[in-house]
């Protein structure tokens, strides 16, 4: 995994929309595998913060942008590539108790699991935003 919340990866950031700088993040991704076999499956995963893992209009414009941005930096498309979305509502508090914290569930478009504040939800879809794929939660 790589931490995105980096000033360097975003053209602009407000609190209410991010356009961020892929090209600047497949590239530092393709940095990192320099000299080591390019890594099979990539998901490029952002953030709603309305509650709802649903893609936006730009999320679906854009789709297709990041796969080919890795590709170019990577030199190969030999991956499998994926989106996803965490939505989280920061109108709603969360009522869980400590223990229920972190505790996945499953549901209808993607899983779901409760922090200290908000409740949080996680969808992956194909490449292009427009089948979200089953999320499922496996328990030791």
């Amino acid at each position: 995994m790589f931490q995105l919340d980096d000033p360097e990866y975003y053209k602009d950031a407000t609190i209410d929309s991010l356009t961020s700088l892929p090209e600047k993040v497949a590239q530092d991704v393709a940095d990192a595998y320099d000299g080591l076999s390019k890594p099979k499956m990539i998901a490029w995963i952002h953030t709603h913060p309305n509650g709802r893992p649903m893609p936006s209009p730009t999320d679906r414009e854009d789709a297709t942008m990041y796969q080919r941005c890795f590709a170019n930096a990577l030199g190969t498309n030999d991956f499998e590539y994926y989106n996803g979305i965490h939505a989280f509502d920061t109108s709603r508090r969360s009522n869980a108790t400590v223990d229920e914290y972190y505790v996945p569930q499953e549901k209808p478009i993607g899983a779901s699991w409760t922090g200290p504040r908000f409740t949080h939800t996680l969808a992956m879809w194909d490449p292009e935003f427009k089948t979200p794929y089953n999320v499922k939660v496996i328990s030791e």
